[in-house]
Parts: structure tokens; C-alpha cells; sequence
């Protein structure tokens, strides 16, 4: 889709305006997730104990990363509202242990199969967050 922008010579250019890509699916195993992350994220911003991302210096509220264990790979928080920073993977599988045992985070058979459901589940959180205010002037 094109809208038609006009040039100070009174001509006309095609913009290209960007289109907003549908939320990947999420797997039955990864819906678990999704809530249990969806409230760490509510959580954390409902705080405003938010941090930086230090590769990209934008603000974050749950760095997700992957972690290997047990013949498992689980989708987990790296930041750390407390601290406001980025954790370790071990620290990330210690401070989310009781949710590991307890269910509340599964584990996926493959790496691949967690990176697919990170991205899923990252683009669903983002989805829901709400627009920012713009200020007038």
C-alpha cells in the first residue's frame, strides 16, 4: 500500500508506508510461557524497575535469552529488575528455578524450537504494550 506525497514542484512521489506483520503462532507449550513471562513483564514495568540493554542502550523489561539444561532449552528473563541489569544464564536458571520445577516454564526439545517461540512470544509481548502519548505543543 502507497500513499502519494507531494514534492514542493508539485509532483508526486510513492511512499512506501510500513506494514505491520500479525503476530507469529505460539505453540501450546509455549502459551504456559507466554503468561508466565507476560506477568514478569507487567510486573516489571507496573515497578518501573525496567533497564538498558547494553548492546542496543534501548530500554528493556525482560531480555530474553535462551538457556540450556538438562537436555532442555528454556526461554528465560536476563535482566534482573532489582539490579536493573543483565544477568548471567546460570544466575538467569538459579533466580528462575522455582518456576522451572514447579512447571510454570517448560523446557523445548531444540534450540531452534526455542529461538521460534522466543521471537513468537517477544513479538506478542511487544504487541501489548501501549502506545506511547505524544506531548502537544
Amino acid at each position: 500500500m502507497a500513499t502519494l506525497v507531494r514534492k514542493p514542484k508539485g509532483k508526486f512521489k510513492h511512499k512506501k508506508l510500513k506494514k505491520k506483520t500479525p503476530p507469529r503462532p505460539i505453540s501450546e507449550q509455549g502459551e504456559g510461557n507466554m503468561e508466565f513471562l507476560q506477568k514478569f513483564h507487567d510486573d516489571v514495568v507496573k515497578r518501573k524497575r525496567t533497564g538498558t540493554d547494553p548492546e542496543t542502550g534501548k530500554e528493556t523489561s525482560m531480555l530474553l535469552g535462551t538457556v540450556g539444561a538438562d537436555d532442555k532449552t528454556y526461554i528465560l528473563p536476563h535482566h534482573d529488575p532489582e539490579t536493573r541489569k543483565r544477568i548471567t544464564p546460570r544466575s538467569a536458571m538459579d533466580k528462575f528455578d522455582k518456576a522451572l520445577s514447579s512447571g510454570e516454564l517448560t523446557g523445548y526439545d531444540s534450540v531452534e524450537e526455542a529461538e521460534d517461540e522466543l521471537h513468537a512470544i517477544r513479538q506478542r509481548v511487544l504487541a501489548k504494550l501501549p502506545k506511547k502519548k505524544r506531548r502537544r505543543r
